[in-house]
């Protein structure tokens, strides 16, 4: 099971691009790590006006809800 998480890509717009290149280091990060505790990339494409990127599932809510629910 895998999550995909989407980002509309709009090719003349300065924030768009800056968005697309700050996911493309993340998913270069993610794709040279491999841990237990870190979600699995598992793959990436660009369709034409949207970045897909498929990544582990895991159960529990993100980060940031457990964040709300327990404090850091």
């Amino acid at each position: 099971m895998c999550v995909i998480k989407e980002v509309k890509v709009v090719s003349d717009d300065h924030t768009s691009k800056e968005c697309l290149k700050q996911l493309n280091q993340e998913i270069y990060l993610l794709n040279q790590l491999s841990h237990l505790n870190i979600v699995q990339y598992l793959g990436s494409e660009m369709g034409e006006d949207t970045l897909s990127v498929y990544l582990e599932y895991v159960s529990g809510g993100s980060i940031h809800k457990l964040l709300q629910e327990y404090g850091p």
